[in-house]
């Protein structure tokens, strides 16, 4: 942990140079300046677990209210229950901590949103599985990930056999993980399985230039209050990746933009308020 002394000397850093302060270095400033009361463990976790989803190099500055809000939703997958909202709230008091230092030009904390429990039912409609589109990449890594997991199954199952074979299983913390984390994959499997069978593959190539936004469209878009134009590709839910500006279609920016045309104003509604924004360009 740095010392409140040396946390002080990069305070004055970041405040004098805040369109260069990467995340890394605004992360061990704010963990600098906490209580010791504080838990430190936890906001440690929470803070460099946000820090590495985005790259510890990315300067804080330069991230929008859309990458923060993806994050949470992406970073956590849905149904995480109280750590997950703990971990989110530590994120938040360190975006907190971002704006009073102006590092920041507004508090983005209110756009971290924290994900919604969700289960194989929310694909069904009237007793029936939703169909759902996704690009070709998108199908790629789906297959690839799914083949990933079930690889993990037999390996973990012989952890799991290595710490039942411990007679003391009263607190027997390896076996309780092993378990856990044969859970979570057996999960996200069925999950996968689910959505491959009702998936229908989007190929972006043969989109005509004339069609309005969908999944796999390329959309650069002006900020009407700023100016400033911003580039995101419409991509389904499972595909989302901020880093790479691939917002999800149920997210709201992707829900006001999905049938929109070159030329078309669209409203977005976000924690702060609407914002306008105008479709430049569909391809």
């Amino acid at each position: 942990m740095t010392s409140l002394n040396h946390g002080h000397a990069e305070r004055q850093y970041i405040l004098t140079s805040s369109n260069t302060v990467t995340l890394h270095d605004a992360a061990k400033t704010y963990l600098s300046n906490l209580k010791p009361s504080d838990d430190h463990p936890l906001i440690q976790q929470g803070v460099f677990k946000f820090v590495g989803w985005f790259g510890a190099e990315k300067v804080i500055s330069s991230l929008t209210p859309f990458e923060v809000g993806e994050y949470g939703e992406q970073a956590f997958g849905t149904g995480g229950g109280s750590k997950t909202a703990d971990r989110l709230k530590e994120v938040k008091r360190f975006l907190v901590f971002a704006k009073q230092r102006g590092l920041t030009l507004h508090n983005l904390g209110p756009h971290l949103r924290v994900p919604k429990s969700k289960s194989m039912g929310s694909l069904k409609t009237s007793g029936k599985l939703k169909e759902i589109e996704i690009t070709i990449e998108g199908h790629k890594q789906m297959l690839a990930e799914l083949d990933g997991l079930k690889s993990q199954r037999e390996p973990i199952a012989r952890q799991i056999r290595r710490a039942a074979s411990d007679k003391d299983v009263r607190e027997n913390a390896p076996l309780e993980a092993a378990r856990e984390q044969l859970g979570l994959v057996e999960s996200r499997i069925r999950q996968l399985e689910q959505t491959l069978k009702v998936a229908t593959i989007i190929d972006p190539s043969k989109r005509e230039p004339d069609k309005p936004v969908g999944v796999g469209s390329v959309v650069l878009m002006e900020d009407l209050g700023t100016g400033k134009e911003v580039k995101y590709i419409l991509v389904s839910a499972s595909e989302s990746n901020p880093l790479k500006r691939k917002i999800s279609d149920v997210s709201p920016v992707g829900k006001a933009m999905k049938g929109s045309r070159t030329g078309d104003d669209i409203k977005v509604t976000t924690p702060r308020g609407a914002q306008q924004y105008r479709i430049k360009n569909i391809s």
